[in-house]
């Protein structure tokens, strides 16, 4: 393993004598996951992350004289790879049109099939020993955002996945992910519902977005799109669709919020930097002196972000960066290179900003518990929370805490209220018969 999280493939024998390095991805952020050696031993299938997102699966030789190329859908993200007993064959899952399904492709630069389709998902790819076989899991999996009410809960989705909810400050809106992509690193198109009527409006279509975030008066979303049809980097755009989005930035996964107003806070995956611009693209000024693994979120008063940050001692930690001139704040916890997608966020201010939502399945002990604290804008770090955030009894220790016994909690927009998320999967393992 490379510093901070950057991950690479390693042989050696048993006792790890003789060790050597046979392919690290180029970037500190890139992480080379899982490894298939060829029946020969001459290759090496490597399955690969960039930062914040899957990549193609690579084919690289064993022996270590070049980092090899992509194999797979030239389109796709591949989570796991296999060979044929014979070696003719490489096995991939890849979500190559929006769904995870097995491909194939003959060793060493044939061109890549579908062998299983829709309606369900499969990944995972292991062949049977006599080469006749392929095991792999296949299902669905199925999410809805739920609100819940001094007098009970409410459903508020019906789609088959729908995904980090954002409640506006007077309820009458609330806004949406309807996935579209991979299983794990995840995207999704924007749509508003109302809570009172159930009307439903998807927003932008053919934009695929990895996070977003709503403007304080609920005109505009500024977000990071990867993967959709217009091209991979930072849009900002009106809600009401009266003008086409625009593009601030271009380059492979951003992650975005508005802060101050008049400004857009962002993270930049290739150069793992924190920046600030002008909501017209303008003014760009790096934030951070040193470089960040992840941006997890920006408070809506654009007074702090919260990142992930390398830590030589335990490869990552966290830390409230200050975007006005204060110290920077560390806190718990050690985490992998980012958010999971799926789940609520470690740290996540309610769009009014007035309360901070902190998820304490993130920390050391898994706890399924959300702790809501007040947030008062221009107060210091240490005289806000006192107790600060190293500890799940350090978060709940803090003036004002309110626990909420429940995880994947998102705020909404009374006091006593909160969005719950839920989700379920239904899979199983299957043998499917390969095409000869």
């Amino acid at each position: 393993m490379g510093a901070g999280v950057h991950m690479g493939i390693v042989m050696s024998t048993e006792s790890r004598e003789g060790s050597r390095a046979i392919y690290f991805p180029r970037g500190e952020a890139g992480m080379a996951h899982r490894s298939a050696r060829s029946p020969d031993g001459t290759s090496v299938l490597v399955v690969e992350m960039d930062g914040g997102e899957w990549l193609q699966c690579r084919l690289i030789p064993l022996d270590g004289s070049s980092t090899g190329h992509a194999v797979g859908p030239l389109d796709g993200q591949c989570t796991t790879a296999a060979w044929s007993p014979d070696g003719a064959w490489m096995y991939f899952s890849s979500n190559s049109g929006g769904r995870y399904h097995i491909w194939r492709q003959r060793y060493p630069d044939g061109r890549p099939e579908q062998i299983t389709f829709d309606p369900t998902e499969q990944e995972g790819t292991t062949i049977t020993p006599d080469g006749r076989h392929l095991i792999t899991s296949m299902g669905l999996q199925q999410a809805s955002v739920v609100l819940r009410e001094p007098e009970g809960e409410r459903p508020l989705t019906s789609e088959v996945f729908a995904m980090m909810p954002t409640m506006m400050p007077g309820g009458e809106r609330m806004f949406y992910l309807i996935r579209q992509g991979s299983r794990g690193f995840i995207t999704g198109e924007l749509w508003s519902m109302s809570p009172a009527t159930g009307e439903r409006a998807r927003i932008l279509p053919g934009h695929l977005m990895a996070n977003y975030s709503i403007s304080a008066d609920g005109r505009r979303v500024v977000f990071a799109s990867t993967g959709g049809e217009a091209g991979n980097g930072i849009w900002i755009a009106d809600l009401d669709r009266r003008t086409p989005p625009r593009q601030l930035t271009r380059g492979p996964e951003f992650r975005a919020f508005f802060g101050a107003p008049g400004e857009v806070v962002y993270f930049d995956g290739s150069r793992r930097r924190l920046y600030r611009m002008n909501d017209d693209g303008t003014d760009v000024r790096a934030l951070a002196p040193d470089p960040i693994v992840n941006l997890l979120t920006v408070s809506p008063d654009g007074r702090w972000a919260v990142v992930l940050a390398p830590d030589p001692g335990r490869s990552t930690k966290i830390d409230f960066v200050s975007l006005a001139g204060e110290r920077t704040v560390s806190v718990c916890c050690a985490m992998g290179f980012g958010p999971d997608r799926r789940l609520a966020p470690l740290y996540n201010w309610s769009a009014d900003g007035k309360s901070l939502f902190v998820a304490l399945q993130s920390f050391p002990l898994g706890t399924a518990k959300t702790v809501v604290l007040p947030y008062r804008s221009g107060v210091p770090f240490d005289v806000q929370w006192p107790s600060g955030f190293k500890s799940e009894d350090d978060v709940v220790a803090n003036p004002g805490a309110r626990v909420i016994n429940e995880a994947n909690v998102f705020p909404a927009s009374k006091p006593g209220e909160y969005l719950r998320w839920t989700r379920s999967t239904q899979s199983n393992l299957y043998q499917i018969a390969l095409p000869k």
